[in-house]
């Protein structure tokens, strides 16, 4: 009778361990970041107020992004799911473009430098 006792507890035990292993595994972060630098490639300095658009490589897909550039010349992405993007830069005055790709890992930030030209 002692060792069906002993053998439950342990039982008891290692489910407990199981599965508090198990709900902290998925507590794991899945955010993706996607930065964007964007750079005269005539001067070398970052561009301001540039529109930044990241459009999924999988066809008719509908995960996108748009934004412009700090006074930095960055702009910054989050999605909920990894995914490769095409990057599209265009600034407007005075006109200067450029194009790019990025891949964004789970639970990273992950930086891209585009340059631009007339």
């Amino acid at each position: 009778m002692k060792k069906l006792t002993t053998l439950k507890v342990v039982r008891l035990v290692l489910f407990t361990i199981l599965v508090t292993g198990a709900g902290l595994s998925c507590e794991k972060p899945t955010t993706c970041t996607a930065v964007i630098n964007v750079i005269d490639q005539t001067t070398k300095l970052p561009v301001s107020g540039c529109n930044v658009v990241l459009n999924s490589t999988v066809t008719n897909a509908v995960v996108s992004g748009n934004g412009y550039t700090n006074s930095s010349g960055s702009a910054t992405f989050t999605f909920q799911l990894p995914a490769i993007f095409n990057v599209y830069c265009n600034n407007a005055n005075p006109p200067k473009s450029g194009n790019g790709i990025i891949q964004l890992q789970v639970g990273q930030t992950v930086t891209q430098t585009i340059y631009v030209t007339p």
